[in-house]
Order: structure tokens, then C-alpha cells, then sequence
């Protein structure tokens, strides 16, 4: 099987390096490929990237999957080339807006039709990938304890970290100041927090959304 990839970030001697070949331009990769599957972070730049111009190149007897984020594909343009039968069937766990409705939504056209799968956002879910998220939040949690640098396996998340704002996860030791507490200082481990703010804003202010003690 021919495993074509687009990524701008990824150079061709890695792909090549997992068997997949890169492909230097979206629209070319988009014309040649039987199955599309929509692996991307969404931002400004990547909003609609699969848009009405990029639907009109797929061929008629594609698949088309995103398991990612739902505004990365016009939905609206989806659902016409679906009921003009301009593409062959769609799998989608993502979607632009929600809830998800029979009535009022770009995708409510698609409602039972037999080349359509709409399904809630946890295909991930199986065994070996809840064994790997475990492993790799407990793999950062000793690094933070053991004072090494944290591995951030996700060039995105990595990209991220690295800006003044944004919406991720972070993990202090019980010995920063903001978790003092009698609450914090009676376990042992970790305080997990999800935030919004700077990333060396205080945790404990109003930027804290959730705290979890371990």
C-alpha cells in the first residue's frame, strides 16, 4: 500500500524512515488518494483547510476522515459534495460546531445515510492508547520530580509551550509555593492543573481552571 503524507513540518528522510512517501503539495496529494485521514492541530492558518477548493480535487471514490478537529474541513462544503455523491463516504468524531443536531447543523443532511459514520470524539479509545497516555504522563511526571528537562513528544505541543498564551496541562511539584496547603502538604506526588495565562503565571490565580491532587 502507497502511504502518501503532507506535512510541511516533517522533512521527506523521516517519512520515508516509517515507509510513508512526502507529499509537497495538499491539492496534488488530495487528487491521487483513495482514503484521506485529517491528522492536524487547528489554528488560523489550518481553519478550513480542507475547504471547497480542496473537496472539488478529491476523487469521487474517496473516504474522507478527520478524527482531529472539526473545523479543519468546511463542513458546509462536505456535506454538499456528500449529497451531490461528489465523494464516496465520510467518517467524522470531530465536528465545527456542537452539539452535533439532526436539525440546524452543516451536517445535519447526513443524517442516516448508509456512507456516513458520525461518532462521538473518542475513537482513539482502546487499550494499547489508554496504556500510553497513562505511560507517558507518569514518564513527565518523574521527569519534573527528578528535575530533568520534559520530553515533549508532540512538535505542536512543543511549539506551543514555547508562546506567551495558551491551554495546556501543567504539573508542579507539591514544593511550589501556590499548592501549599494543608489539603497539598497531606499527599504525596504531584498537582496536576489545567490552565489558561502565561505559562509562568501563578496557577493558584484566577487563570486556574481544574486542580487535581495525586
Amino acid at each position: 500500500m502507497r502511504v502518501l503524507a503532507y506535512d510541511p513540518g516533517v522533512d521527506a528522510q523521516s517519512m520515508f524512515g516509517e515507509g510513508i512517501e512526502k507529499a509537497s503539495d495538499l491539492a496534488a496529494m488530495l487528487a491521487v488518494a483513495d482514503f484521506v485521514s485529517v491528522h492536524c492541530v487547528l489554528n488560523e492558518e489550518t481553519r478550513h483547510l480542507i475547504g471547497a477548493a480542496e473537496i472539488a480535487k478529491l476523487k469521487p471514490s474517496v473516504i474522507l476522515i478527520n478524527v482531529s478537529r472539526g473545523a479543519l474541513i468546511d463542513e458546509g462544503a462536505l456535506a454538499r459534495a456528500v449529497l451531490e455523491g461528489r465523494i464516496a463516504g465520510v467518517g467524522l468524531d470531530v465536528y465545527g460546531q456542537e452539539p452535533l443536531a439532526r436539525e440546524g447543523h452543516p451536517l445535519s443532511p447526513l443524517y442516516g445515510r448508509d456512507n456516513v459514520i458520525l461518532f462521538p470524539h473518542f475513537t482513539f479509545y482502546t487499550r494499547e492508547a489508554m496504556e500510553r497516555l497513562e505511560e507517558e504522563t507518569l514518564m513527565r511526571c518523574v521527569e519534573i520530580l527528578e528535575g530533568r528537562p520534559v520530553l515533549v513528544r508532540s512538535r505542536v505541543v512543543s511549539t506551543m509551550a514555547r508562546s506567551s498564551f495558551c491551554s495546556l496541562l501543567g504539573i508542579w511539584s507539591l514544593s511550589n509555593e501556590a499548592f501549599r496547603s494543608p489539603r497539598a502538604a497531606s499527599n504525596s506526588g504531584l498537582v496536576m492543573c489545567i490552565w489558561r495565562g502565561p505559562i509562568r503565571a501563578n496557577p493558584g490565580g484566577a487563570a486556574r481552571q481544574k486542580t487535581l491532587h495525586l
